[in-house]
């Protein structure tokens, strides 16, 4: 059987998990149970439901307690979500490290670096030697990964495949260019506002007419969108903690945002 790694966004779904309509359960003390329960379940559905395409590696990953790099990088990083509310969450994942244990996948974390990016490296390790990987997630930020017949990801919430033709329909350009997308257009769960005006579709066109968005940025008066030409050249402080600057010395702020790091020194 050739070889084959799932990758679960085990954090990923834990925050869905704690922020949706659903119950919040809690044990008998009142301890919150939700996120440990959706995790359990995700878990067993992806390992026992496999059995036609049956993965020999399995990892969960987490988000390590604390700060990351991004936050060095645009202080105001997912700064629009609860600090109160993730507490009561973070308790929550000693349980889900043990439950993974048991499930037979091997839970994985960084300190500095968030689960996004330890998935990425791990694919991409994984994709060097030959092995197919398959990312268990929902989140988005994934897309620039996929590649067809190496690395697709999976998202039961949605009951979804994702494949490159997935990712062009949904973003307007090719996986490796999506960071570049994101960057324009903002990203509003993890607090990058981008360019004002400059939606996904505008977005894409842009980075498909320029080639790329160092191309885009070297010659901004060609752009033929006014409002975003306009705030890409507009020097200013939008209260970010970035201080004053241009919209497109902010744009490569948030590609650094936007760009999973491929290369996180893990020792798994």
């Amino acid at each position: 059987m050739s070889e084959h790694l799932l990758l679960l966004d085990a954090s990923g779904f834990a925050f869905r998990a704690f922020y949706s309509k659903h119950p919040r359960y809690h044990d008998k003390n009142g301890a919150p149970t939700g996120a440990i329960e959706v995790f359990l379940g995700m878990g067993w559905n992806m390992l026992g439901k496999a059995a036609a395409d049956q993965p020999t590696h399995a990892v969960a990953v987490f988000d390590a307690p604390g700060k990351n790099f991004r936050h060095d990088i645009y202080p105001a990083y997912k700064s629009n979500r609860d600090p109160a509310r993730r507490e009561e969450l973070d308790h929550q994942f000693p349980v889900m490290r043990a439950c993974a244990d048991v499930l037979g996948m091997t839970p994985v974390e960084l300190e500095g670096f968030e689960a996004d990016d330890l998935i990425a490296t791990l694919a991409t390790k994984a994709r060097a030697k030959g092995i197919r990987v398959t990312i268990v997630s929902s989140d988005k930020d994934f897309a620039q990964l996929v590649e067809d017949g190496h690395i697709e990801i999976v998202d039961p919430m949605a009951k979804k495949r994702v494949l490159e033709a997935q990712v062009l329909k949904r973003f307007g350009v090719q996986p490796a260019l999506v960071p570049q997308v994101q960057a324009l257009a903002g990203d509003s769960v993890d607090g990058i506002p981008g360019i004002a005006g400059c939606g996904l579709d505008i977005a894409a066109r842009l980075i498909r007419s320029f080639g790329d968005l160092e191309s885009l940025l070297a010659d901004v008066k060609k752009v033929r969108f006014h409002r975003v030409r306009m705030e890409l050249e507009r020097r200013r402080d939008i209260g970010d903690g970035l201080g004053e600057m241009t919209g497109a010395d902010r744009v490569r702020i948030f590609l650094k945002l936007t760009t999973l790091d491929r290369k996180v020194p893990l020792k798994v």
